[in-house]
């Protein structure tokens, strides 16, 4: 085991660190230097080694590794054995990165962290989101970096994605709103306010709901929550003209969507992947194969026909996607998880919520699943999960490499 401080470095590596390799990342694609959903990128150097240190956790428990072992298995064969199918190999070390990127996910679930670990993870997935509202807000003050959706208001500073960002960054703050409300971790009200604008700077449709559904909470929950709202009720109507023109100007992405799609409510949500994902069934039909609907084609295949397949196409629906991917073994992992984290909030039911919406994101929208972030968000969830109610994650002195009191406050 590992003393505090190499420990507190890889974790702040692990969240804090891997922002700059993901912003390297987006700024080589931007300028053309690598393409988007390249291999042996920047961003997946840096979760290698995330993945080899959550790995030697992993291996210091026997049963663990066994169920870990097993669990991955089935996928790499898929994966190898379609790779023979469509001789790229470039796709098939795509395929085989991303199985590793999902596989992951469960290391958290199977690992068991002491105080130390639990302390450290959840001040620096604090610090992390922080720091990437704030490289976002300075982004679009400096007029730096990508708009999230390549025009309009919002930006993604140099990330590669502004979906990413916006379900990552949304699900971070709410989850540290509801750890707030249940004194599991010291946050201020300053700082929330800090990240939920860091979700309007992004200006994306999740990041928004995120945005306001966490400030709700927040209002909900404070001891002067009528106050607030009638202080929020006499703003509006004081100040209701200027109230719309920020709208029109940070909406104006999601007033354009909505009228691309109509009026239609699902189109505008899933932003047309329904029709996508209609055109992969019907591909899927025709096919008739039994064992693709049992263990699909692999990533790098996914919903594509095996004889015309070039390049990865996701849907951008986790779900579906795990599907035509994997059939019906991809569901139960997919079901899995999400059942694994479901159930491990029976204390702090409230963190059902961010749970819930970054589920729906997933189903809806994708960019989650698939998200390197996403690893930092299991990670904290499980972190979160794992206090009683009534105690506190005591605060970390950042310079003291000496401390070791990373016992739960009472």
């Amino acid at each position: 085991m590992l003393t505090l401080g190499p420990r507190r470095l890889l974790w702040r590596f692990a969240f804090i660190g891997i922002l700059f390799f993901d912003l390297i990342t987006g700024y080589m694609i931007a300028e053309g230097i690598s393409r988007e959903g390249g291999i042996f990128s920047p961003s997946q150097l840096g979760r290698f080694i995330i993945l080899a240190y959550l790995l030697t956790l992993l291996f210091e428990q026997r049963i663990a590794v066994l169920i870990f072992i097993f669990g991955i298995a089935p996928f790499l064969v898929i994966e190898l054995s379609y790779g023979l199918v469509h001789e790229q190999t470039g796709g098939l070390l795509y395929g085989l990165i991303s199985i590793a990127k999902v596989a992951a996910l469960f290391i958290p679930l199977l690992i068991t962290l002491d105080d130390l670990d639990r302390s450290e993870i959840a001040h620096s997935f604090k610090l992390g989101l922080i720091v990437m509202s704030v490289v976002i807000i300075a982004s679009l003050l400096a007029d730096i970096g990508k708009p999230t959706y390549g025009w309009g208001f919002g930006t993604k500073s140099y990330f590669p994605s502004g979906n990413d960002i916006g379900a990552y960054l949304g699900s971070g703050t709410l989850m540290i709103a509801v750890a707030r409300y249940y004194r599991l971790l010291q946050t201020s009200l300053p700082t929330i306010g800090l990240l939920a604008l860091g979700l309007v700077c992004i200006g994306s449709r999740a990041s928004l709901l995120f945005c306001a559904i966490t400030l709700l909470f927040v209002a909900w929950h404070s001891s002067i929550r009528w106050l607030i709202l009638l202080a929020l009720t006499a703003a509006l109507w004081q100040f209701y003209v200027m109230f719309i023109d920020i709208f029109n100007v940070v909406g104006e992405i999601m007033i354009r969507r909505y009228a691309e799609a109509d009026g239609d409510l699902v189109r505008f949500i899933v932003s047309g992947r329904n029709e996508f994902i209609q055109k992969a069934f019907e591909q899927f039909t025709a096919d008739g194969s039994v064992i693709r609907f049992l263990i699909g084609q692999g990533i790098f295949i996914g919903p594509q026909a095996t004889d015309s397949v070039r390049v990865v196409d996701f849907l951008e629906a986790d779900g579906f996607d795990l599907f035509f991917m994997f059939g019906l073994l991809g569901l139960a992992a997919y079901g899995l998880l999400w059942v694994s984290l479901w159930s491990r909030c029976h204390q702090n039911r409230w963190l059902l919520l961010p749970i819930g919406l970054l589920l729906a994101h997933s189903a809806l929208a994708g960019h989650v699943l698939f998200s390197g972030l996403f690893l930092q968000t299991v990670l904290a969830l499980v972190v979160l999960t794992q206090i009683p109610q009534g105690c506190t994650i005591p605060a970390v002195k950042t310079f003291d490499r000496n401390s070791q009191d990373h016992k739960l406050q009472v």
